[in-house]
């Protein structure tokens, strides 16, 4: 089993001396970086924390990272079960064929070089995993599973150096996600609430169009009769002063 994983940061950087793990590219714009493992590989995360203090790229957004696989016999079916539990870290993991033994996977999410220890060191034991037999159910893994299938919960038991750290990162991403989620769930129903309200309101205009704003002007009107009708009792209070309602001008005698 051999795999390739490239990370891409979008910070310019200097040709850095010293690195342990990473492989550096300068680019004008960017920095790339690389690394290789294999099947016997151990204990990345202290390493992959070393070379980013010493590139100087503390807390940087990571704007692409990817990772090639070859030779792991059960690299589909562990891929594909991990996506759910690998979303509910905020991560997303496209699909490859159930039965592949090799491909590229892109890991997409609101990450940040403060990340990559625990992401790079998942990811080889993960892909390290994936070499062994698994079974063929599309059942998708619990965060459980995926932490007990990669190691992490029988070396939490035997308190193993860097368990708990990558431990605590998983608890947060998820805690995380949660959060956001229940954010976000909250805001929809206020949504969903003001549009319902807004529905009943013009449900309720159609069916009594005097209802509301039109109701309101037509007690205007009332209270203000147009000025044309106020003129024309004027003018005939002018022509006729003292005459009662019903009783007709007498005649003049002018013989």
């Amino acid at each position: 089993m051999n795999s390739l994983i490239k990370v891409e940061i979008n910070k310019v950087t200097k040709e850095t001396k010293g690195l342990e793990l990473f492989q550096q590219t300068c680019l004008k714009t960017k920095t790339n970086l690389e690394v290789k493992f294999t099947k016997k590989d151990i204990g990345f995360q202290e390493l992959v924390a070393s070379d980013i203090e010493l590139l100087g790229l503390e807390g940087e957004k990571v704007a692409s990272f990817l990772i090639t696989i070859e030779g792991a016999s059960a690299l589909g079916r562990f891929i594909n079960r991990s996506i759910i539990a690998s979303s509910k870290l905020g991560f997303k993991v496209n699909e490859l064929d159930w039965e592949a033994t090799a491909g590229v996977v892109e890991i997409e999410g609101d990450m940040t070089t403060m990340d990559l220890p625990y992401l790079v060191e998942t990811l080889l034991r993960l892909i390290q995993r994936a070499t062994k037999a698994i079974s063929h159910t599309h059942h998708p893994l619990t965060l459980f599973d995926l932490k007990q299938s990669i190691g992490l919960i029988y070396d939490l038991k035997q308190e193993t150096e860097g368990a708990q750290d990558l431990s605590g990162w998983f608890d947060v991403r998820e805690l995380t996600i949660l959060e956001e989620t229940k954010e976000a769930k909250a805001e929809a129903k206020e949504r969903a609430k003001a549009v319902t309200k807004q529905k009943a309101k013009e449900k309720r205009r159609e069916k009594d169009p005097k209802s509301g704003p039109y109701k309101a002007k037509a007690k205007a009107k009332e209270k203000n009769p147009p000025k044309s009708a106020k003129k024309s009792t004027g003018i005939e209070e002018i022509r006729s002063p003292g005459l009662k309602k019903g009783k007709k001008p007498a005649k003049l005698n002018l013989g």
